[in-house]
């Protein structure tokens, strides 16, 4: 696939917030002529680009020290807790660390990894739903695949 535009990576982003903008919405939004946006919707479409792909943007990972433990997190040594927080964009990362009060220590790492559903083992690019099981924590990408899990464990506890 060719190289694309700012311009063009600017469309994209918002066609990836909202696939079934008009036209002429789009051209508003970027601040070009109608003719324009049209122009560049032929061109994505001539260099490849597929309006059902799925844009994949790098997840932040933080973990957190602190007194409590928030969605998931590691219980250490001393009684504190390790939480890691997973968001898809910064201002995510920092509105769910700003929730934490009493965090002592911040380790922010941009992911170059994917969460497979512990399911359907498919990709996860949103974020995960969660399933607690002791002090393992399960990823799914979908409610049915959650309620699959679930399930799944279910059984394994009637068994015992």
């Amino acid at each position: 696939m060719e190289k694309l535009s700012d311009l063009e990576f600017r469309a994209l982003e918002i066609l990836r917030k909202d696939s079934r903008i008009s036209i002429t919405k789009l051209a508003k939004t970027l601040n070009i002529s109608r003719n324009t946006a049209s122009n560049l919707i032929k061109s994505l479409r001539r260099k490849g680009v597929k309006f059902t792909i799925q844009y994949h943007n790098e997840p932040f990972i933080a973990f957190v020290i602190s007194e409590s433990c928030k969605d998931e997190c590691y219980k250490l040594l001393d009684g504190r807790f390790m939480n890691i927080i997973r968001a898809n964009t910064l201002e995510e990362l920092q509105n769910k660390l700003s929730n934490i009060r009493e965090k002592e220590n911040v380790f922010i790492a941009k992911s170059d990894f994917v969460v497979k559903c512990d399911y359907c083992g498919k990709e996860i690019y949103d974020s995960p739903l969660t399933y607690k099981v002791g002090r393992k924590t399960y990823y799914a990408c979908c409610n049915s695949c959650l309620t699959e899990l679930k399930r799944k464990f279910a059984r394994k506890t009637y068994m015992i």
